[in-house]
């Protein structure tokens, strides 16, 4: 699975600009992990990886697409800059999960179309 820096296994990192996170009720439905998921994202964010959350029932591979697409567009011209704030050695594994990226778009490296 995809690693982001202080944030863990994500389930997909799309075009090295945005993490995607698929949450079914089972893994997702109790406050604990509701607030885990929401301090995972505000890291991910810190990095400059936002992320973008589906429910089981509307990762459809077309929806995600069709909704992942403009965040990408949009990111890659637009990159969210982590800042002096976060360690260097977090920026170079973050380098590093950003070139392993999962997803679809140009120089697709996974099989996720």
């Amino acid at each position: 699975a995809p690693f982001v820096p202080g944030v863990g296994e994500v389930d997909l990192i799309v075009e090295g600009v945005l993490v995607v996170e698929l949450d079914g009720y089972g893994f997702h439905s109790d406050r604990a992990t509701f607030r885990g998921d929401r301090r995972r994202d505000r890291s991910s964010l810190r990095v400059g990886m936002p992320t973008a959350r589906f429910a089981f029932e509307d990762a459809d591979p077309d929806r995600v697409l069709r909704e992942i697409t403009p965040i990408c567009r949009a990111l890659r011209q637009h990159p969210l800059d982590p800042g002096r704030t976060v360690p260097r050695a977090t920026l170079a594994l973050l380098a590093e999960a950003r070139s392993a990226w999962t997803g679809p778009g140009r120089g697709r490296r996974a099989g996720v179309t």
